[in-house]
């Protein structure tokens, strides 16, 4: 009996495991596509708007690209600068690209004239798979006249899988072949076997895979190690169960007696133990919750963060009965000193420490709670040791501050006594505030900082209507650039086409003594030669000591008396011809981000907006055979730059 009753428990478990998992596969599935299809509906939703502008519209019938230039470059920079889109066209009724943003890769759509309705369609565009939504452009009549394609990194919707609680990834495959993923670890090819058996390795664990649609070739990937680890512990489990159940049986009468008469020697003693430790429990909670509480009362108030770390070490300290504790912040590779409470300022002496050189750095590294003695931590700054030692303190407790998959710092404990589990459990608590209260600060500086740069690019936009001098239009993005970045210089180059040589426009900020105002770098010198050759942006941490870059003797020696190492350079283009460039420069060491970039690449068409406008105003101007004093400053700035291509230009 006892084995049959095994034996059906054991298969109800399997299909409870099986179902589960069948339900969690579905739900993944189902996330995933529900990221799709708003990724879709986003898409189609931009693209309708953009094939209804009016300067859209007014461009594609006129197949004018310097019409849509004027008319719909905010709309445009809008979608690139907020990251609603990564790619942008807009195609005359022949399937001709009008404009394309950004510039490279080019990206060949001419497959798709017409577009008679508006459609999803997945593409591969220099490696990578984007999704492009297409939606007509219609003139007078309803009659086509060409089409607004927006498109967005396949790689992108792996920000929306995150919220979902399997943690399902998306793939784009063509036959055996990889398109493109939301996780960079999938297989190049294996796909067509996959595909068969529902089933592929990641990095060396198992995917669910199962179709997406409705767009042909997207497959959602759920992980499945966790069920299959699970399904090896049921395993287990069943087969050391019967073996304990045909020893419970053997044991159960010798164990019933002397049980209950061992249970009621100790009732009482037992009911008023266990009051009395509910009864510390309680006390101890409430002073938890009411210091969390008041933690979250400083976060909505908007406290400013140095006051507010300092007021969660000051609580955590108190309640775990410690006199020690302190945050740093991820910086780079360093970590920087934030927040303290009691002694930390005794023993947290230096501002700055390398991640290599402090327990702090190690809790960081591995991402954990660590609690560790004194003696068994051999990452310490000598002055940091010394003063643990002569304060007396022997335990270390370090808690990694997380938001989201980012580690943003580290909150310390020191104690002259063992730290308990409920110590790590509530030192925990109180990171998790403070990992909120930083992200909080984070967000919203990097809404001010957003709002900051649309103003700026609303101002150069207005700038842009009211003048076609050039040099007055590149003085005001230079200074723009420079505040916005927080950069020490800026400067707007125009590229002399018969010499090559990149002559200073505008420059904005502290360039050094040896620098002239009029700076001129000969041909394919210092970083910003260097974009202009490679017509592309590029960076460098210490231009001075990075073998890609070429410095004129001269040049380095004036760059020698100048405050900025780190620069970062990005062409300004014409259709596939480079009029100029923007360069940015900064103290060494800087690291200049993907958003700064892309940030510095708009105020970079802005500038060749403004070159391209003035050339052509001067063009006009000599047809007719007429140069009003008024423009004289615009015709003369522009009059170096050749003629443009007949082709589209990428804005």
């Amino acid at each position: 009996m006892l084995a049959g009753l095994w034996g059906l428990g054991a298969a109800t478990l399997s299909r409870q495991l099986e179902a589960r998992r069948a339900t969690l596969v579905a739900e993944a599935v189902a996330a995933a596509r529900g990221v799709v299809e708003e990724a879709q509906e986003a898409l189609l939703r931009e693209a309708r708007i953009l094939a209804q502008d009016a300067a859209v519209v007014e461009g594609a019938v006129k197949g004018e690209w310097a019409t849509l230039a004027r008319g719909a470059s905010r709309r445009m920079i809008a979608l690139t600068v907020e990251r609603l889109a990564d790619v942008l066209l807009v195609l005359d009724a022949r399937g001709g690209t009008l404009v394309q943003v950004p510039a490279l890769p080019r990206v060949s759509v001419s497959d798709l004239a017409p577009v008679a309705t508006p459609r999803v369609l997945l593409r591969v565009i220099d490696g990578r798979a984007y999704l492009l939504a297409a939606a007509p452009i219609r003139g007078a009549g309803d009659a086509p006249a060409g089409a607004a394609i927006v498109g967005r990194r396949l790689a992108r919707l792996e920000r929306s899988l995150g919220g979902v609680a399997a943690r399902p990834a998306i793939a784009a495959v063509a036959g055996d072949r990889l398109l493109g993923a939301t996780r960079a670890e999938a297989p190049a090819d294996g796909w067509a076997a996959a595909a068969r058996t529902g089933t592929v390795q990641i990095a060396g664990e198992p995917w669910a895979l199962q179709p997406l649609g409705p767009i042909a070739g997207l497959w959602a990937l759920v992980p499945e190690a966790e069920y299959r680890a699970e399904r090896r512990r049921l395993r287990g489990w069943l087969l050391g169960s019967l073996a304990v159940a045909v020893a419970a049986v053997v044991a159960a009468a010798w164990l019933t007696g002397r049980t209950a008469r061992a249970a009621r020697r100790t009732s009482d003693s037992a009911d008023d133990l266990d009051s009395a430790r509910r009864f510390v429990e309680e006390t101890t909670r409430r002073a938890q919750l009411a210091a969390l509480l008041e933690i979250n009362k400083k976060i909505a108030a908007a406290e400013s963060t140095d006051a507010l770390l300092r007021a969660i070490a000051e609580e955590a300290a108190r309640l775990l009965d410690v006199d020690n504790a302190g945050f740093r912040l991820v910086e780079d590779d360093e970590l920087v000193l934030a927040g303290l409470a009691g002694t930390a300022a005794q023993t947290m002496l230096r501002p700055r420490i390398k991640m290599g050189e402090s327990f702090s750095g190690r809790v960081v590294r591995e991402g954990r709670t660590i609690v560790a003695d004194v003696a068994e931590v051999p990452e310490m700054v000598p002055e940091h040791r010394a003063a643990d030692a002569r304060l007396g303190y022997t335990t270390y407790l370090g808690v990694p501050l997380r938001a989201g998959e980012r580690i943003i710092g580290v909150f310390t404990f020191r104690a002259r006594r063992p730290f308990t589990v409920l110590d790590q459990e509530l030192a925990e608590a109180f990171a998790g505030q403070a990992a909120i209260a930083l992200e909080h600060a984070r967000l919203y500086r990097e809404a001010s900082r957003q709002a900051e740069r649309m103003a700026a690019l609303a101002d150069v936009e207005h700038l842009l209507s009211e003048t076609l001098d050039p040099d007055v239009v590149a003085q005001r993005i230079a200074d723009n650039v420079r505040g916005l970045l927080a950069a020490q210089a800026s400067v707007v180059y125009r590229l002399e086409p018969t010499s090559g040589a990149l002559v200073a426009m505008a420059v904005s900020g502290d360039v050094g003594p040896a620098f002239p105002r009029s700076i001129v770098l000969p041909t394919g010198a210092g970083v910003s030669g260097l974009a202009v050759r490679e017509q592309r942006a590029v960076v460098t941490t210490d231009l001075l000591n990075d073998p890609e870059v070429s410095l004129p003797p001269e040049a380095r020696a004036q760059i020698e008396q100048a405050p900025f190492r780190a620069v970062l350079a990005v062409p300004l283009r014409v259709h596939e011809r480079v009029i100029g460039a923007l360069g940015v420069g900064d103290r060494a060491g800087r690291i200049f981000e993907e958003q700064d970039i892309r940030l510095a690449q708009t105020f970079a068409d802005q500038a060749t907006l403004a070159l391209e406008n003035a050339r052509l105003f001067a063009l006009e101007t000599a047809r007719r055979g007429s140069r009003p004093s008024s423009t004289s400053t615009a015709c003369s700035s522009s009059s170096s730059i050749a003629p443009a291509a007949s082709s589209a230009p990428t804005a």
